[in-house]
């Protein structure tokens, strides 16, 4: 039975199953990825005789910065990538995000070409709670692409 055929349920992926990779390599438990977004700019073309409406046709991709967040442990590499690129030492590296299915096998990819750090955010530290201590990662690229697995 083909995935599209009648009474054949098909349930959505769950948000929490994923993992990151820079370059290649599984780094850090990320807990949290935002920003997954292609937009395009709208340009409008107000076409004489025509006051109805105005004509519209899309425009150039934006990019849209992606927020990566994780709880802080013993590795440095996030921080290392930020801490050369604010020295002027810019690395664009390629980054993935992977969505698992239920069985914790790959079933979707977003590739982000060309990423660099635009934003370290250390922890709120405070006594009174028992939360996580969280770093979060802001970065700018240059391409979005999806792929099923």
């Amino acid at each position: 039975m083909s995935p599209g055929a009648p009474g054949l349920r098909q349930d959505p992926y769950a948000a929490y199953n994923f993992w990151v990779e820079l370059d290649g390599l599984v780094v850090a438990g990320f807990s949290e990825v935002t920003g997954l977004r292609l937009e395009l700019d709208v340009q409008t073309y107000a076409e004489g005789g025509l006051n109805s409406f105005t004509r519209q046709f899309p425009g150039r991709v934006k990019q849209n910065t992606i927020i990566l967040k994780h709880g802080m442990a013993d590795t440095d590499v996030v921080w290392n990538w930020c801490y050369r690129v604010a020295q002027g030492m810019v690395t664009r590296q390629n980054l993935s995000i992977c969505l698992l299915d239920q069985a914790g096998e790959p079933a979707l990819w977003w590739n982000v070409m060309e990423a660099f750090p635009v934003k370290w955010e250390g922890p709120d530290l405070r006594a009174a709670t028992s939360a996580i201590a969280m770093e979060s990662l802001t970065i700018a690229h240059h391409g979005l692409m999806m792929m099923k697995v």
